[in-house]
């Protein structure tokens, strides 16, 4: 996806953490922030991990690493198969076979599976190594490379092994965007989509707006709104203690529907978002939430070629009772859902045997 190129923005956002502060680092050159971090580390080893595709896209980008760095390559399938303990045990294996120590660095390079697969074994290699994160997707800028989540799928359920470990730094350029398929950058867009309706308003009209006439300073002027908005909300509930589950919006259905497809028919950002209008049908139907604001919901992924129910006959409402019963937000015996309200959010529980939420799925998602 090519944008009209304006004029640069170099910014620094720091985020506070319990565990450790970061910087958020807007640059068009990656060199220069990763050469200023390394250079305080003195002699270490890297590693990078990315993927084909995206090694394929910046071929010279990973021979400048290796020209300049005493480094490693660990290149990945594409998609979210990687997202494995398999993956992550093949990376161990490099790193013992390249006898990096505790000091030593791991480089994600991609969008949100490489840095959740790279940031889940620097969190476990050694009890803990420091990593960088250069995300190389919108949905990876704006979301998943802030607030330290780290995590692997396990038997088809989604994020189900991790941790909360911040990156040492993360390296934001949205020169990689250039070479973003449409459907990618829609992904991303969903995440900012939810950080608006929930968090900002003016930013969700700035999205509506957007399509009709995109280019390079407006993105970033959206993105690092997104960015500042999720470091707040990390920076106040860093382990999910209430206001971080905000960010959940969507979350709950969407994990589920990529589970159920095999991580395949929908993309994340694709997922969320049919989650997002399931959960605002029913914030309506509940009255919590105007119609006018569901209506303007499904407009703006509309916008974006976004779907906002499921394909007929890709799924039942019993399989997708089944993957939310196992839901890592669960508390106990309640399946909990994020609603949005015309102020904001609730958490929404729902007991796993109240059938409501079957017949919910069924009429809301028009699915048997």
């Amino acid at each position: 996806m090519v944008l009209r190129r304006e004029r640069r923005m170099t910014q620094t956002l720091q985020v506070k953490s319990r565990i450790t502060d970061y910087p958020i680092i807007f640059a068009d050159d990656v060199f220069q922030p990763l050469n200023q971090f390394l250079a305080e580390k003195g002699d270490v080893k890297l590693l990078f991990i990315t993927d084909q595709t995206v090694f394929d896209l910046y071929q010279p980008l990973f021979r400048r690493f290796q020209q300049d760095y005493d480094s490693y390559l660990h290149i990945a399938a594409p998609g979210g198969q990687s997202k494995s303990l398999e993956e992550a045990s093949r990376i161990y294996d490099q790193l013992i076979r390249a006898n990096f120590s505790k000091k030593d660095i791991i480089v994600t390079v991609g969008g949100g599976v490489i840095g959740d697969l790279g940031g889940f074994v620097a969190a476990t290699f050694y009890r803990g190594i420091s990593y960088v994160q250069i995300p190389t997707t919108l949905l990876s800028q704006v979301d998943s490379s802030i607030g330290g989540k780290v995590g692997v799928h396990f038997k088809g359920l989604t994020n189900m092994i991790g941790s909360i470990y911040p990156p040492n730094q993360i390296i934001v350029s949205t020169k990689f965007l250039d070479t973003l398929p449409e459907r990618e950058f829609a992904c991303g867009i969903s995440e900012m989509i939810k950080i608006g309706f929930i968090h900002d308003r003016k930013l969700f009209q700035q999205l509506l707006a957007f399509p009709k006439d995109r280019n390079q300073e407006q993105l970033r002027q959206m993105i690092f709104q997104a960015i500042c908005h999720k470091k707040r909300v990390v920076e106040k509930d860093e382990f999910e203690g209430n206001l971080r589950m905000s960010l959940n919006f969507g979350h709950t259905l969407g994990h589920a529907v990529e589970a159920l497809c095999h991580h395949e028919l929908y993309r994340h950002g694709e997922a969320i978002a049919i989650g997002m209008v399931f959960e605002a049908k029913l914030a309506v139907q509940q009255q919590l939430l105007s119609q006018q604001d569901l209506e303007a919901l499904q407009a703006a992924f509309e916008a974006y070629q976004l779907p906002t129910t499921l394909e007929a006959k890709s799924m039942t409402a019993e399989a997708l009772m089944t993957v939310l019963k196992t839901d890592k937000k669960n508390s106990g015996q309640h399946i909990v859902l994020i609603l949005p309200t015309t102020e904001g959010y609730i958490s929404f529980p729902i007991a796993k045997h109240d059938n409501h939420l079957l017949d919910w799925l069924r009429s809301l998602l028009d699915i048997a």
